[in-house]
């Protein structure tokens, strides 16, 4: 499965530190996969912490690229540098019982970094994702049967 865009991030995590991960949004069928993944060395807030804060930012980047957000599932993503990696469906609610996909969501501010390929969230509106919900997909997923590891979880809902 080829991404749509895959984007290094740097953004404000707990506290104002400096976090980073990577955002990718792979299409599949009708449906946007937006994952959120950390990866051995990734500084700050992990994206399990700051869940909320980077799927926000991962449908704002689609939506600027104009890849479909209103049937986005969310990922998260461990890679570890021993090449083993977890995956987890991550689900939320709207604040205020408002799908904001549905609407043209308001722009981040970013910036080029001074690191190659990363982008630096300088400001982010106040995301309207709220409860996440963890579902860990089933033993042997990977990128490239990602898809089929999401239809097992969500046929068991």
């Amino acid at each position: 499965m080829q991404p749509a865009f895959s984007e290094r991030i740097q953004f404000p995590g707990f506290g104002g530190c400096l976090s980073t991960c990577t955002i990718e949004a792979y299409r599949d069928d009708d449906r946007t996969i937006i994952a959120a993944i950390n990866q051995d060395g990734d500084k700050g807030t992990s994206i399990t912490n700051a869940a909320e804060i980077v799927h926000w930012i991962g449908i704002l980047r689609c939506r600027e690229r104009g890849v479909p957000t209103a049937n986005a599932v969310h990922v998260e993503i461990y890679r570890r540098s021993n090449g083993k990696a977890t995956f987890d469906l991550v689900s939320f609610d709207w604040s205020d019982n408002q799908d904001p996909t549905l609407n043209t969501p308001p722009t981040m501010e970013v910036r080029t970094s001074q690191i190659p390929g990363t982008t630096v969230v300088e400001s982010i509106p106040r995301t309207p994702l709220a409860h996440p919900q963890w579902k860990p997909l089933p033993a042997g997923t990977t990128i490239e049967n990602l898809a089929e590891g999401i239809d097992k979880v969500l046929a068991q809902q």
